[in-house]
């Protein structure tokens, strides 16, 4: 009789409900007794253990949610780690698939925050260098990334055919590289030279006296180079010695 009650005793110390959920593990075989919710008869959840002790997880689930973390494992890429699911925060370039896109996110480098990643931006340390930026013409930088700087629009103010930077008068349309050169003073063809090819003392002249007559005596264009400023007083000497010498009649 003392051995009964004791043996009554010792199995009542041992089979508490720990999680008092009306099932101790020892009598009624609860199978986590640390978990009101996981007892003989519970109803079975897909959550990756065996709530009614069946000794089977997640029967008669199509699909289990082992990690728990609200994604079974048809969605789920690895149901073993609840901080990866469908819609997960990434973690760029870690190895790991956080969010199931298939992909781990390259990490986004753009060092001048400009928001082009370094991969598009054709100079990653400038700001101003971006795809589709606005180019600025002729100062040998590419601003928009499109393999060339732009070149200037030619200037040519008067028309003549020779642009601003190799015409040395862009104002005259009868002065620029290749022109006839006349004899005017001007550098007409652009060469450096004012006059090349002229007869010397002609530089700026038409070959002409200020009275429209052609110059006699000083190398003018067409004059002789010849002088005949003393003809005249000569011939009046020779008269009158002539007169001197006559007899008188």
């Amino acid at each position: 009789m003392l051995s009964t009650m004791l043996a009554m005793l010792s199995v009542t110390a041992f089979a508490a409900d720990l999680d008092a959920d009306g099932y101790d593990d020892r009598q009624d075989g609860d199978c986590d007794d640390r978990d009101a919710t996981v007892y003989p008869g519970a109803p079975e959840e897909c959550d990756g253990q065996d709530d009614d002790c069946d000794g089977v997880v997640d029967d008669n689930c199509g699909y289990p949610d082992r990690d728990r973390d609200g994604f079974d494992s048809s969605l789920d890429c690895d149901d073993a780690d609840a901080t990866i699911f469908p819609g997960a925060s990434e973690v760029c370039e870690d190895q790991i698939d956080q969010d199931c896109d298939g992909v781990d996110e390259v990490c986004v480098v753009d060092e001048d925050a400009d928001g082009f990643e370094a991969g598009d931006d054709c100079d990653d340390t400038d700001a101003t260098v971006s795809p589709g930026a606005r180019e600025i013409c002729g100062d040998q930088i590419d601003q928009d990334c499109d393999g060339a700087d732009e070149e200037c629009p030619v200037v040519d103010d008067d028309g003549d055919g020779s642009p601003a930077g190799t015409d040395c008068d862009d104002g005259d349309a009868t002065v620029f590289p290749g022109a006839a050169e006349a004899c005017d003073g001007v550098d007409d063809n652009c060469d450096g030279v004012v006059d090349e090819g002229c007869p010397t003392g002609t530089t700026g002249t038409t070959g002409a006296t200020d009275d429209g007559q052609d110059e006699e005596s000083g190398g003018g264009c067409g004059g002789t180079g010849k002088s005949y400023s003393g003809v005249a007083p000569m011939g009046l000497f020779l008269l009158g010695l002539r007169r001197r010498r006559l007899p008188a009649r």
